[in-house]
């Protein structure tokens, strides 16, 4: 029993005076904390608590421990809203969920409006560059189509046109 006493207090000092406390996962920092509150190390189950008041989301279970963990070591009382999927301070609690519900409404439709505006940007932006290449393919063949007429005609006005050289060289000389 000694022996997991300062196994404990080993861990809990570990965890708490390491730089990265804040890159622990919710499980490691819901774990810490309660294990600071049980040997008594209220600084460290506050900064994990302080951690845990920013989560979004978590598992039931994940959610009820880290509510132990914030209920002893914060000394406000902190709420979880299940409607806004965070936690808040339980004088806001008086705030309905539905009004919860409608701000993360209003959040998720800005969201939305986001990603059809970005796909609608990217759809122009693909249907401009499509544009440009065929409108590229049809000047290459009027050049062309005007290089190889000049040529039969008018051969070395064809190889003295710097448009038909450059036509000659990308795409190759008519067969003759």
């Amino acid at each position: 029993m000694k022996l997991f006493a300062i196994g404990s207090i080993a861990l809990t000092t570990a965890l708490f005076s390491s730089p990265s406390f804040a890159k622990m996962t919710p499980n490691e920092t819901v774990a810490a904390c309660l294990q600071a509150l049980e040997s008594g190390n209220g600084a460290a189950a506050l900064e994990a608590a302080e951690l845990i008041k920013e989560w979004r989301g978590g598992s039931d279970k994940l959610i009820e421990q880290a509510a132990k963990c914030m209920a002893e070591a914060l000394p406000e009382p902190w709420t979880y809203h299940r409607a806004a999927k965070m936690f808040r301070p339980s004088s806001e609690v008086a705030i309905p969920n539905e009004v919860w519900a409608e701000e993360r409404r209003k959040a998720e439709e800005a969201e939305r409006q986001n990603n059809e505006r970005a796909a609608a940007d990217a759809k122009a932006n693909a249907d401009a560059e499509a544009w440009r290449e065929a409108n590229e393919r049809r000047v290459r063949i009027g050049t062309m189509t005007a290089c190889r007429k000049l040529l039969k005609t008018s051969p070395d006005a064809a190889f003295l046109n710097p448009l038909c050289v450059d036509s000659f060289l990308r795409d190759g000389l008519p067969e003759s």
